[in-house]
């Protein structure tokens, strides 16, 4: 049986504010994500949300390894801004 999905949220404080990443085991390896700054939107809350959520993925099976697709990321350029 394979380990069940766990993650975290990292915090790090630089010169343009707090960004947010998260990282998380998947598919048998460890997986890093960078969200955004909080310029982009981000706070603890939401990327705490989004780790759930890309947990729920990787235990339904959706991607593949090495791919991003199914985590998505939401930027200012994305949506137009």
């Amino acid at each position: 049986m394979a380990r069940q999905a766990t993650g975290a949220v990292l915090e790090r404080e630089g010169k343009r504010g707090r960004t947010y990443a998260l990282r998380f085991r998947a598919y048998g390896r460890r997986e890093y994500l960078t969200l955004g700054g909080t310029d982009d939107g981000w706070t603890r809350a939401r990327a705490e949300l989004e780790l759930e959520n890309v947990l729920a993925d990787v235990r339904r099976g959706l991607g593949e390894p090495g791919l991003r697709a199914p985590f998505r990321q939401s930027t200012k350029k994305s949506r137009g801004v």
